[in-house]
């Protein structure tokens, strides 16, 4: 890739762990702020998905270690494809529920040449959620392919590994109860009332919990991306690039290697879309009338089962036609106990930062739980 002897560089404005620079909008040059021992899970995953073929994810072209006298690595840079976008797929999904919302709640004028020409929110939606399914499908296909390579060799779970699922969700899920118990004040009653009934249940989902990870015992374990959501996911010319393969950036570097299943990357994206449908609640325009405002209340409820019908639908068509394949009974539990665990965290994650928003993440719970104990 040539870049010239001067290239024009920009730096990304999403920053978080690292520090990103894009050279010609051809490349990307990634500097790992935070140097960590060991094999980087982002240049080990970028380098294996780019010799695998893999088209939605930017390739990696390059790496940067410092090797220590006794043989320890140390990624600093990495760098990769430059893939042109429209942003990422939160912001995507947040503006054009937005326009969704808005075509559907101002009173319509005379049609003209270029209403025609715009494309329908709504479709576009539900577009989007489809090739997420299948993109991630595709992903955990490659994922799961028999290879040499012990680092992603698929394995089956076996009983200590259910067993650890379990007993990480269940940890997870005391310690939301924990940060429940402390929390003495709600924005109304509807809101307390909730709590106060998941409250009630603590026991009988906490035993649930071995249960559901034992319906994973002989499934597939694989490499998987790790902290997969919707700002983890470009928007480009109609399709969806899955980027940021280095797990959760809190975890180890090994702990960020472990295969484990590949459905924890789908509950991820399903809490993802729970997410951006809170955020529309909360962005709603002002100053609708009576009518307005219950045509975007609905569009806002149709806006999660929508999403997660077609990305569930698309993904199962993507990921199951191989050794993935999984019965549905184990699908569902293992779906259950991860977006247990992944609402649970989101709990402790609000309480810490954004105490307003700890009712979205609440209301994931109750939904499940519903679900589980009806």
């Amino acid at each position: 890739i040539d870049v010239g002897e001067d290239p024009v560089i920009r730096r990304l404005s999403a920053e978080q762990s690292n520090s990103s620079l894009v050279m010609e909008e051809k490349m990307v040059l990634k500097v790992i702020r935070r140097l960590l021992a060991g094999v980087h899970p982002e240049a080990e995953m970028g380098r294996y998905l780019t010799e695998q073929g893999y088209a939605n994810a930017p390739r990696l072209l390059g790496e940067v270690t410092r090797f220590a006298v006794d043989g320890t690595r140390r990624t600093m840079i990495l760098l990769q494809e430059y893939i042109d976008n429209q942003g990422d797929a939160w912001q995507w999904m947040l503006d054009t529920l937005a326009r969704w919302v808005q075509q559907s709640t101002v009173a319509p004028s005379a049609p003209t040449e270029t209403d025609a020409e715009l494309a329908d929110p709504e479709e576009d939606v539900a577009k989007i959620a489809a090739r997420l399914g299948t993109r991630l499908g595709e992903l955990h296909a490659v994922l799961a392919r028999p290879t040499d390579l012990p680092e992603f060799s698929p394995a089956p779970a076996r009983q200590d590994d259910v067993a650890q699922w379990a007993a990480g969700a269940r940890r997870q899920l005391q310690a939301a109860f924990d940060v429940l118990r402390g929390k003495r004040e709600w924005s109304n009653e509807a809101e307390a009332k909730r709590v106060a009934t998941l409250m009630e249940r603590e026991g009988r989902i906490l035993q649930l919990v071995d249960d559901l990870a034992a319906a994973g015992l002989g499934t597939l374990r694989t490499r998987i991306h790790g902290d997969f959501h919707l700002g983890q996911v470009l928007v480009a010319h109609g399709d969806v690039y899955l980027v940021d393969f280095e797990g959760e950036p809190v975890k180890p570097l090994e702990q960020r290697r472990e295969k484990s299943s590949p459905l924890r990357d789908v509950a991820g994206l399903l809490r993802s879309f729970d997410y951006a449908a809170a955020f529309a609640v909360r962005a709603a325009p002002a100053g609708l009338n009576e009518e307005a405002e219950l045509r975007r209340q609905q569009i806002v409820r149709d806006f999660v089962p929508m999403c997660r019908t077609a990305f569930l639908d698309a993904y199962r068509e993507a990921a199951y036609a191989g050794p993935l394949r999984i019965d549905p009974d184990a699908e569902q539990a293992l779906l259950q106990l991860f977006v247990l665990e992944k609402a649970a965290y989101e709990v402790c994650y609000e309480a810490a930062n954004r105490p307003s928003w700890i009712p979205v993440p609440v209301n994931g719970l109750v939904r499940i739980v519903d679900q589980l104990l009806t």
